[in-house]
């Protein structure tokens, strides 16, 4: 295993290791937190849904009471939810160098959680708050030593550092990046049907990699019990320690 590879866009990558995927980051899994840092502080929304769901912290309803059709009906569940983004637009629009990312908790070996960020708008971005990164690991009890950030460049190219080594520097986005956000910024129902044929083409290519003994076609609920496997974590923990060389130019640690 010569490398760790980062394939995708911040908000749905895979960490590759050799031919094997040993993380795989999309921003509908439970344990995917989206979060904004704006004017210097942490906005979090809610797990497996867009950042839109960030704005319900911010107009204070939680997001289990907006969608209770006993205590709303249809259209004022739609005039919450057009609050609750135009919200997040202000929240963006009065810090120009926000940052919009999401944590993947204790998401590779069930032990390091992963972090992502989107490139920045409008200039290169350096100096991240650290009292701000550290307000989200002390969030969900998580440890510097067992987080690594994912962070891609101005050329889309992805890059894994840990976090006791990061620069703190987030740089312009890259074209892929950009027409990625437009998907991004999609309510989640919207964005669920626009990425549909690619989890659908995803999950087909994995399952032809992987076979069984009789030549059948892996499901892919089968691959990925298998990727958090014994075996597999096993792999990663290998993984992880060769990587701590210095000279490793995949992830830098």
């Amino acid at each position: 295993m010569n490398n760790l590879d980062v394939r995708g866009v911040p908000d749905c990558f895979t960490i590759i290791s050799g031919n094997t995927e040993i993380a795989d980051c999309y921003y509908e899994k439970e344990n995917a937190v989206p979060f904004i840092i704006a004017n210097g502080k942490l906005y979090l929304g809610e797990n497996g849904d867009g950042h839109w769901s960030v704005g319900n912290e911010i107009i204070g309803i939680s997001y289990s009471e907006m969608y209770d059709s006993e205590k709303y009906d249809e259209h004022e569940i739609y005039d919450l939810e057009t609050k609750r983004d135009k919200a997040v637009t202000e929240l963006c629009r009065s810090d120009k160098n926000y940052i919009a990312g999401r944590i993947w908790i204790n998401e590779l070996n069930e032990k390091y959680s992963i972090i992502s960020f989107w490139g920045s708008e409008v200039k290169n971005k350096s100096e991240i708050n650290t009292n701000v990164i550290n307000e989200l690991l002390n969030k969900f009890g998580i440890s510097k030593d067992f987080t690594i950030i994912v962070v891609f460049d101005e050329t889309d190219k992805g890059k894994i550092v840990k976090y006791t080594k990061w620069n703190l520097y987030i740089p312009k986005m890259g074209k892929n990046q950009k027409n990625a956000y437009e998907l991004h910024l999609m309510n989640s129902k919207d964005k669920h049907a626009a990425t549909e044929d690619f989890r659908k083409n995803r999950d087909k290519k994995i399952g032809r990699k992987l076979t069984n003994d009789k030549g059948v076609e892996m499901p892919v609920a089968q691959y990925r019990s298998m990727i958090y496997s014994e075996n597999i974590n096993r792999i990663i923990r290998n993984v992880l320690k060769e990587y701590i060389d210095k000279n490793a130019k995949g992830i830098i640690f």
